[in-house]
């Protein structure tokens, strides 16, 4: 039988992020960041090893729940009746 390797799971710690809204910051062995907000679980930064933005928010991003965040990645988990 074939034995698949289950990757060690990414650290992630609680933290307050823009404009005070909470999230979860995820750090892999490799020094990716990203950073996800619980408001509507829109994934706002993901940086490099080195810090570089590879994904970032737009300047123009308003962090005040109802409305949507700016740029970034929205993450929709969709339910089905």
């Amino acid at each position: 039988t074939m034995q698949t390797a289950t990757p060690p799971p990414v650290p992630s710690r609680p933290v307050i992020l823009e404009n005070n809204l909470p999230g979860v910051r995820l750090t892999s062995e490799t020094g990716f960041t990203s950073e996800i907000y619980n408001h509507g679980a829109h994934v706002g930064s993901w940086r490099d090893g080195n810090g570089d933005a590879i994904l970032f928010l737009s300047k123009h991003a308003q962090f005040t729940p109802p409305k949507a965040i700016r740029g970034g990645i929205p993450i929709c988990f969709t339910q089905f009746s």
